[in-house]
């Protein structure tokens, strides 16, 4: 019996019995560096009293153990997120440049009697409006190349007119899909072009 009272005596005299409690279990609930903290105080408490603490050196290992797995887990899905919310962005971005070459090409129309059909008619503007500095209409160079990707999509648009030069009668506009990686599926059309066009043609 007194054996037994010295113990409990004991143990309620253990100045870091109670931080080593509090690391130990805050190892499993995904606060692992204040875990660490409490754990690491709570075993100098233990040591510097003259009394052991398991639980502390536990919830030290514990609470390293884990930061190390999960740092990497936490920096991939923030990376991740990250890209996400970037592709989004610059996607909103090309969605928009697409829409103002589509309002120019009609206001263009609305005041020429045709639709643009080459890159000086979107540069030189209309008498009603003129298309923001920050696009740029791009063609394919003679068919064999086209400058729409990742790395120039927020600012270049495909524009291809359909008619006879001189005289287009409707468009085609075409943009960089950023959470596809890839030119977008969907395609914005100006007066009578369309998917059923038979053909289109570049600006140059």
């Amino acid at each position: 019996m007194a054996n037994q009272t010295s113990s409990h005596t004991q143990q309620a005299h253990n100045p870091g019995a109670a931080l080593g409690i509090a690391g130990f279990i805050l190892a499993f609930v995904g606060v692992q560096v204040v875990g660490l903290i409490l754990s690491i105080i709570g075993y100098h408490k233990s040591k510097v009293a003259g009394f052991k603490n398991r639980l502390a050196v536990a919830g030290i290992v514990l609470n390293i153990v884990f930061m190390v797995i999960a740092i990497p887990i936490i920096a991939a899905i923030t990376i991740v997120a990250y890209n996400g919310v970037t592709a989004r962005a610059n996607l909103d971005t090309a969605r928009s440049n697409a829409s103002d070459v589509l309002s120019y090409a009609e206001a263009f129309n609305a005041d020429n009697g045709r639709y643009p059909d080459s890159l000086a008619d979107f540069s030189a503007g209309t008498a009603s409006t003129k298309l923001y500095s920050g696009i740029t209409i791009i063609n394919t160079n003679g068919g064999t190349t086209l400058d729409l990707t990742a790395a120039t999509g927020k600012t270049n648009i495909w524009y291809q007119y359909d008619g006879p030069k001189g005289a287009a009668t409707g468009g085609r506009i075409t943009y960089w899909d950023y959470t596809n990686n890839k030119i977008s599926d969907t395609v914005l059309y100006v007066g009578d072009g369309s998917s059923n066009s038979a053909l289109f043609s570049d600006v140059n």
